[in-house]
């Protein structure tokens, strides 16, 4: 395994200590909850979903008991969640689909979990890495917006081409939940119009990189300092 680059050794040591224990902010207890809950996260907070899934998963607790409504029947649960109609029709058939070829259970490889429906690649890995705890790269518009502006890819790139990109400059015993710190507040604070907000640092690029820096120069005094 080629090693880091000290830019990219030193963006991960700098995210790593400011975010020791980055992880998912949503709510689940078992693989299926972590699926919906993730699924259910496309343009809506965190905390809207875990508002939502308590009543939901009292409802439909397992992939057998969603794979017998309809998005009509689903759909009330989800209606303060944006995008509702498209989602519970999405459950629905991805309970479906994991009771009919799975035998209700989340299958735990990429390629299958791609194969479900409201099933992406962000989604797929976010539940790799959570579940199997698989060091994969959740790279969504607000993941790909920060990594661009750190020069990782360029502007046009698709999350696909930004996660090969991370994978290759980030190899996946680097620590993947560190490198995708930016992802919880990534949309309020890496937009088009304002990647730097004051108030986000994991989602500050100009933080990021002036860390990243003092933890160069710092590596470098400490190596030209003689015993």
């Amino acid at each position: 395994m080629a090693p880091l680059s000290e830019k990219s050794q030193a963006i991960r040591l700098f995210l790593a200590s400011r975010f020791p224990s980055a992880s998912c902010t949503l709510d689940f207890h078992n693989p299926f909850e972590c699926l919906v809950s993730v699924i259910l996260s496309a343009q809506t907070s965190d905390a809207s979903v875990n508002s939502a899934t308590p009543a939901l998963f009292s409802a439909y607790p397992d992939a057998f008991f969603l794979a017998k409504a309809t998005p009509t029947e689903v759909e009330p649960y989800l209606r303060h969640l944006g995008l509702y109609r498209n989602k519970a029709k999405s459950l629905v058939g991805m309970a479906q689909k994991l009771v009919k070829d799975y035998g209700g259970e989340v299958p735990l490889s990429q390629k299958e979990l791609l194969s479900l429906p409201g099933v992406g690649l962000k989604v797929a890995n976010v539940v790799l890495l959570e579940i199997a705890h698989e060091p994969h790269f959740p790279v969504d518009t607000h993941v790909g917006r920060v990594y661009k502006r750190l020069g990782y890819a360029k502007e046009e790139d698709s999350p696909e081409a930004v996660e090969k990109k991370l994978e290759k400059a980030f190899p996946r015993r680097s620590g993947a939940s560190s490198i995708t710190a930016p992802s919880p507040s990534g949309g309020k604070s890496a937009t088009r119009k304002a990647p730097h907000a004051k108030n986000a640092p994991c989602g500050n690029t100009a933080v990021i990189t002036k860390g990243a820096r003092r933890l160069r120069a710092n590596s470098r005094n400490a190596a030209d300092t003689p015993p």
